[in-house]
């Protein structure tokens, strides 16, 4: 895609994107409607999935904001062994994650166990 393209100035960013499949990798950087990043797994142009991106402060005690967001790949790259993957979002929803919430599904929950916790 051109510069001249793109409806809106790229963000260099750092932030963990995880995939529903257990993987995750670092943004090089965002748009309001687009995000680059590098990861070990391949995905292909045109896949649809959800992601989600973490913006972490440990120091909020608010929480961790995440952007929950369904995505179509755009162009995929090979980037020093891993993959280059820009993605378009098609929408998305910012969320606040409790840390403490967190930390305390860590601790209760039991190997093996699959049910989602409640409240």
């Amino acid at each position: 895609m051109s510069l001249t393209a793109r409806r809106h100035d790229r963000i260099p960013a750092k932030a963990k994107v995880r995939l529903e499949s257990g993987a995750s990798g670092i943004t090089r950087d965002m748009s309001p409607t687009g995000v680059y990043f590098v990861i070990d797994d391949w995905l292909e142009q045109g896949d649809t999935l959800p992601l989600t991106i973490d913006f972490s402060d440990s120091t909020d005690p608010a929480g961790m904001l995440q952007l929950a967001c369904t995505v179509e790949v755009v162009r995929v790259e090979d980037v020093g062994g891993k993959r280059g993957v820009a993605v378009a979002i098609l929408e998305s929803r910012l969320e606040r994650r409790s840390i403490r919430r967190d930390a305390l599904t860590r601790i209760n929950r039991i190997p093996g166990d699959t049910r989602k916790l409640e409240g």
